[in-house]
């Protein structure tokens, strides 16, 4: 018993945290969308071409990082559960791993060096005869971003739920005949397909709310919902605006969240992505 009250002391800080910086602000934004006419407020956002175009560029930008993140992820993934080269498995732990070592903007600048026109790619297809091109600004920079500081979100749960896998079922589908891609589809998929799903959901969620990337390397070329955002409250001064599109952005989420826990369940989503 008293074991349990010191734990609890314990996560009196934590849960105080938690309380101040993140449930009393959202408690405001919400609370600010709904201010005065909660209806002509939400009809005002979908009313507008520009808001429109950035939820819709943002939930499709979202969807696809997390398709293409996922994906890379569990090749990744299964190529650290089942390689027996430390050297390599080192290498591409750092690779995986360098997004969470490095600050956004350091990361975001790094990219547009990348993209920059007298970048290391225009330089390399310039030996094909292919006239260099600045990439920045564009919705393939921005995704390429997204996709880059997600790979650690998509790895990592993906890891260890092949870790947890029992290998000899797999060599058993084999020695009975089953081919390599077989083999997975039966044996694999079916065992990690919380884990891949969990996966999706977090990188998803987590790409909805992009700011840096989005800003740096998409410009006002490439409006995202995060960016617009921020122009309505540091140049145009729109606080409810800026509140209807983050209530927006808060309840999608949520969707999301408790539409992941219906189709799983909540304790197979915690074992997925823990």
């Amino acid at each position: 018993m008293a074991s349990g009250k010191s734990g609890f002391l314990m996560l009196l800080p934590l849960l105080g945290f938690v309380v101040v910086l993140v449930i009393i602000p959202l408690i405001n934004v919400i609370n600010t969308a709904l201010a005065g006419s909660p209806a002509t407020n939400f009809a005002k956002f979908f009313e507008s071409p520009a808001q429109r175009k950035a939820l819709l560029l943002t939930f499709s930008a979202s969807f696809g990082v997390s398709i293409v993140a996922v994906s890379l992820g569990a090749m990744i993934a299964w190529w650290l559960a089942t390689s027996r080269r430390p050297f390599v498995r080192a290498i591409i732990w750092a690779s995986v791993l360098a997004p969470f070592w490095m600050g956004v903007v350091i990361k975001n600048y790094a990219l547009v060096v990348v993209f920059a026109k007298n970048g290391p790619i225009n330089y390399v297809l310039g030996w094909f005869g292919i006239p260099p091109s600045s990439m920045l600004y564009t919705i393939g920079a921005v995704v390429v971003g997204m996709i880059y500081s997600m790979m650690p979100y998509a790895v990592l749960p993906l890891y260890a739920g092949f870790r947890r896998l029992n290998f000899n079922q797999l060599r058993a589908a084999e020695s009975l005949g089953a081919t390599r891609l077989y083999a997975w589809v039966t044996v694999v998929l079916p065992a990690v397909a919380a884990t891949l799903f969990g996966s999706l959901v977090i990188v998803f969620v987590i790409s909805l709310g992009f700011y840096i990337t989005p800003v740096l390397l998409g410009g006002l070329q490439v409006p995202f919902m995060a960016t617009l955002i921020s122009q309505d409250l540091f140049q145009y001064y729109n606080l409810t605006n800026a509140a209807v599109s983050s209530t927006i952005l808060i309840v999608s989420t949520v969707f999301v969240l408790f539409g992941a826990i219906l189709i799983i369940g909540w304790k197979r989503l915690e074992r997925a992505i823990l």
